[in-house]
């Protein structure tokens, strides 16, 4: 079963204690634009400001397809809404509740939206594990009326968030609204530049910082990496070219709570790569948004 594992990982090519942030070499001159139609992970770094140092995404759409709604809409029935999200949050990836899913109620109600208009959401947090803002990408045919009503009113979350229908999005805190940006720093770009989309994706800019395996591995230095989670697969993106991949692969097996949601570790040194199984895809994302990845961690200083 590792053999057929391991040529999947092959053929694809789709924290303790505060993360360490690289140096950032980006220039503070004009961000890049933001592009809707590319894949959430990718989009949202024209949106995450320098300062910071963690970003999960959660793409809500790619999760009604993996989880056989493709079709799913805030118009359906209430209770196949529900079922959708009982079962995203006990099977799927989900790296958040959701920044809509206590006031889901209220917002359909009063305002004709709710989280079910959500296609994915980014939550963006610093190098202390403050969070810095979110991102919400709203399907198409939202009532863009009734957003801007909620934002005025302050409604739950979207007390003091900013609406930009043409983009698309509802964004918080300083979030989409500096000139640099996580689009023009190398460290980011350069590990995401082969990272597919997937129906969840968390980066870190820098090292996870905490290991005690990591005392006695032979790391090389690590400026960023991403994790991936797609159809039962958990893929850490490290960048290309690293001969430390096979020590990396192997950090976490003592720790039981990422036992509990993976298994395995097989690398891939020349395109710097890490797949996992997913035994349990929700305990999984649940320690990585908590914890970052322990192939992740920080080399021995």
């Amino acid at each position: 079963m590792l053999i057929a594992f391991a040529l999947a990982l092959a053929g694809c090519s789709g924290n303790d204690g505060p993360p360490a942030a690289a140096p950032v070499t980006s220039t503070p001159a004009e961000a890049a634009d933001y592009r809707p139609l590319a894949p959430p992970a990718r989009a949202v770094l024209a949106l995450v400001p320098p300062e910071a140092a963690v970003v999960t995404v959660t793409d809500y759409d790619a999760l009604r397809r993996e989880l056989g709604v493709p079709d799913l809409g805030p118009d359906d029935d209430p209770t196949r809404r529900a079922t959708f999200w009982r079962q995203a949050a006990t099977r799927a990836p989900l790296l958040t509740r959701g920044v809509l899913a206590n006031p889901d109620d209220r917002l359909r109600a009063d305002f004709g939206f709710g989280r079910d208009d959500v296609a994915w959401e980014a939550h963006v947090s610093d190098a202390d594990g403050a969070p810095l803002g979110w991102v919400l990408a709203m399907r198409p045919g939202v009532d863009w009326r009734g957003v801007r009503r909620a934002v005025t009113a302050g409604a739950g979350p979207l007390l003091g968030a900013a609406v930009r229908a043409e983009d698309g999005l509802v964004l918080s805190g300083g979030v989409g609204e500096v000139s640099g940006s996580w689009a023009t720093t190398p460290e980011v770009t350069g590990v995401l530049r082969e990272v597919p989309a997937a129906a969840a994706t968390y980066i870190e800019l820098g090292c996870r910082r905490g290991s005690e395996a990591a005392a006695t591995s032979a790391l090389e230095p690590l400026a960023a990496y991403a994790v991936t989670f797609e159809g039962g697969l958990a893929t850490a993106w490290l960048g290309p070219d690293r001969t430390d991949l096979f020590a990396r692969a192997d950090l976490g097996g003592d720790d039981p709570l990422f036992v509990a949601g993976f298994e395995g570790g097989v690398g891939d040194p020349g395109t710097g790569r890490i797949g996992f199984r997913l035994t349990d895809p929700a305990a999984a994302a649940r320690y990585t948004a908590r914890h970052g990845l322990p192939a992740g961690a920080c080399a021995q200083e």
